[in-house]
């Protein structure tokens, strides 16, 4: 007959390598569940920006974009265009191309704000893009103008978004004008137009 003490003993330890084992089963499931919260992280982020990519290169957005780069100085010399930019409540997208692409980057700058987009993924693709298109404008007057008739704080997410595009361009060095990464010169012409 065994002892007790024995008995005691070996269950002791049984009990303890059960335990152990349990433990680390455990630490191993919060692993892989970690590493597959991970891959759905991804998954979902990828799907997120290439709904971004298609929305920002289907053929109306390019064609607005197009009209701020190139035409919108000279639209901005008529009198009317500008003024109805100043107005209490904006201009129709249809009327006024600038009002639908600084709507889609407020709602972008919103997205990466708040987490719901990787910013660096929209930057390394779009950042060059949105800071010329931000820096004319702001040098057209476009900004300060609406901001004039609507308050201060409009557009404040596509600035983020601007603003962070510039960050991220002078960190991997890219070169454009001199004054393209220069906030106080934005400031400034956003303030001055």
């Amino acid at each position: 007959m065994i002892p007790w003490d024995a008995v005691s003993a070996i269950s002791g330890a049984v009990t303890t390598l059960v335990v152990a084992a349990t433990a680390v089963a455990g630490y191993r499931q919060i692993r892989l569940a970690g590493a597959q919260v991970q891959h759905l992280r991804q998954a979902t982020q990828l799907q997120a920006t290439m709904a971004v990519f298609d929305e920002l290169t289907e053929p109306t957005a390019a064609a607005q974009w197009e009209f701020v780069v190139r035409r919108l100085r000279e639209r901005m010399e008529d009198p009317q265009y500008r003024a109805a930019l100043s107005a209490a409540e904006l201009p129709a997208e249809a009327d006024h191309p600038e009002v639908a692409v600084l709507r889609r980057f407020e709602k972008l700058g919103t997205y990466v704000k708040n987490g719901l987009l990787e910013g660096d993924v929209l930057y390394d693709f779009f950042g060059g893009a949105w800071i010329r298109c931000w820096n004319v404008l702001a040098e057209t007057g476009c900004i300060r103008a609406m901001r004039a008739g609507t308050g201060p704080s409009l557009w404040e997410n596509a600035e983020f978004l601007y603003r962070e595009s510039a960050a991220f361009a002078a960190r991997r060095g890219w070169h454009e004008a001199p004054d393209q990464f220069d906030r106080k010169a934005t400031d400034a012409a956003v303030a001055t137009t």
